[in-house]
């Protein structure tokens, strides 16, 4: 019970008034020897848990997706989920079945937006370079744009292809901006 945990709560209020800045690290399963192999099935509790920790250790209220936009995080978090259950899962197919999930209509042109994303993340010459003076180099950024235009044309009012298209707009345009910068 999230009540047992008050303890914990307390100990993590302290922590937090003497300016020590605490992480929850828990499991999204709890795995105990009695119900292995058992359909232990908690999102309730697990919504609780992190409710009681939210605002007082770092780990509720800062998360990868805080500092990112789902948009750009939704097909790696899908994919992820499903590799937990089949780890040789053909990564096109889901990448494929995603598409046609978020993106109604307009499946060919987000799944090559997507492979052309990473195309380009996985060819970083290195993590301290500005990545608008290599890999999102304004040139580079030409065909996903223009492919995620395309895909908007197809799928309109898909709420997750909105939201995709004005992040990488925006992403695409500050890469317009640092023309200057690549060319030095």
């Amino acid at each position: 019970k999230v009540s047992d945990l008050e303890f914990a709560v307390e100990t993590a209020k302290a922590w937090k008034a003497a300016g020590v800045r605490t992480t929850i690290f828990s499991y999204p399963r709890y795995d105990d020897g009695p119900t292995k192999n058992l359909p232990v099935i908690t999102p309730k509790f697990l919504s609780e848990y992190f409710n009681a920790f939210n605002g007082i250790t770092s780990g509720t209220d800062i998360s990868e997706l805080n500092f990112n936009p789902y948009s750009f995080s939704a097909l790696n978090q899908f994919v992820q989920a499903r590799l937990l259950f089949d780890v040789r899962a053909d990564v096109a197919a889901l990448t494929r079945e995603f598409c046609a999930f978020a993106y109604p209509g307009a499946e060919k042109e987000t799944a090559e937006f997507h492979d052309v994303m990473e195309n380009l993340y996985r060819q970083r010459k290195s993590v301290a370079l500005d990545p608008f003076v290599d890999i999102y180099d304004a040139a580079n950024l030409e065909k996903p744009m223009r492919l995620l235009d395309e895909a908007k044309k197809k799928s309109p009012g898909s709420a997750l292809l909105e939201k995709l298209h004005a992040d990488f707009k925006e992403v695409f345009k500050k890469s317009q901006d640092s023309k200057g910068k690549s060319a030095e």
